[in-house]
């Protein structure tokens, strides 16, 4: 890649799908194949490319955006395997018309260009004794079991983790959870930033109700669906949604 020797952010436009090479697109809108074992494969890359060319962009901290507008079949399924692993985002526009999308494209296109951006960031989150981070979830790369590679990161990026018990119980009043980023800034200073929030320990199941965050909540569990979504049918994943919600 000609960007390999010093990352950054690459902005891919995609406004027909691609018909020779490595990543050509092949139509795989088989309706017949939902609701069957097969249905999952259709939310996922059917070329290992896509995955592969991800994971060398974070390898040399390229982030990598696509708007994608054309109205053809474009396997998005495909495509955004590139965002998801390098913590970039794809911005779809559906049966793009200049007169109606060009102003929407317009800004976000000086939004993404402008915005406060972390470079060559790496994140681990940590927790007090009694507790492990069990998963993440996001766009990022894993490049070890707690270390997340953000070849960029900026104020719109979110990310979630799931805490499990390690002991029975804590034994301490207060749990402690720790994010640190370490990253360069746009002006080529290395810096880290320290997140630490201590978090109650309670008894009674409606004070933990009481304390809970419901649009984190809320956004947890869609984020949760969203990647069930990519290994099981949907029925299945709207009924372990509901489960959840249930508990």
């Amino acid at each position: 890649m000609v960007m390999n020797h010093v990352g950054g952010k690459l902005l891919l436009f995609q406004s027909s799908p691609a018909s020779a090479g490595p990543g050509k697109v092949k139509n795989r809108e088989m309706a017949q194949w939902y609701g069957t074992e097969r249905e999952p494969t259709l939310r996922n890359p059917e070329d290992m490319f896509f995955k592969n060319f991800a994971s060398e962009c974070s390898r040399v901290q390229i982030t990598v955006d696509v708007f994608a507008t054309s109205s053809q079949y474009m396997d998005l399924a495909s495509l955004a395997s590139i965002p998801r692993f390098t913590c970039g985002e794809l911005y779809y526009y559906p049966g793009f018309n200049a007169a109606r999308d060009s102003e929407k494209l317009h800004n976000e296109i000086v939004h993404n260009l402008t915005r406060p951006t972390a470079w060559e960031a790496v994140m681990r989150i940590r927790c007090s004794k009694g507790l492990r981070v069990s998963s993440f979830h996001g766009h990022f790369f894993n490049r070890s079991t707690d270390l997340l590679a953000l070849p960029t990161c900026d104020p719109d990026k979110a990310f979630a983790v799931q805490i499990a018990l390690e002991e029975n119980a804590l034994q301490a009043g207060v749990a402690y959870v720790q994010c640190a980023l370490l990253y360069t800034s746009s002006f080529g200073e290395r810096r880290i930033r320290v997140h630490t929030m201590a978090v109650p320990v309670v008894n009674d199941l409606a004070d933990l109700y009481r304390g809970c965050d419901a649009a984190a909540t809320a956004c947890m569990l869609a984020k949760l669906s969203v990647e069930k979504s990519l290994t099981s049918r949907l029925d299945e994943t709207r009924n372990v949604l509901q489960s959840r919600m249930q508990r």
